[in-house]
């Protein structure tokens, strides 16, 4: 009985608490985005080479130009050689974010990525 009075209970009272807190941060930090609809206007790629540790790598930068009727975003994605351009179709509606200098696109799939803006422009009437 000293025992269970002595670390069971206590264990049982910590266990208990645990995933209530874990729970209330995991929820503070998700945050709501702003989604926005626009155009995905286009898709480029360039590839660009640098040298880490000694060793050549090669970074392909995906460029998405996305127009929401008053800016035209040019957003960007840096990518390994081996990754694929994301499953998102030119020249129809896309559901993006941005929070300063972080912008957020979902895919065909509603998927979720994160770019980073690269340039706004203001439309020409």
């Amino acid at each position: 009985m000293q025992l269970l009075r002595r670390y069971i209970i206590p264990l049982i009272a910590v266990a208990s608490v645990f995933p209530w807190i874990y729970s209330k941060e995991v929820l503070a930090k998700e945050k709501v985005r702003q989604w926005q609809t626009g155009k995905l206007m286009d898709v480029t790629s360039r590839d660009a080479s640098r040298l880490a540790n000694g060793t050549s790598i090669v970074i392909l930068y995906w460029t998405y130009t996305v127009d929401d009727g008053k800016y035209v975003w040019k957003l960007q994605r840096d990518t390994n050689r081996r990754d694929r351009p994301l499953d998102i179709t030119i020249n129809a509606d896309v559901q993006f974010a941005i929070e300063k200098q972080d912008a957020y696109l979902k895919d065909d799939h509603g998927d979720e990525h994160k770019l980073s803006v690269q340039s706004k422009a203001m439309k020409t009437p």
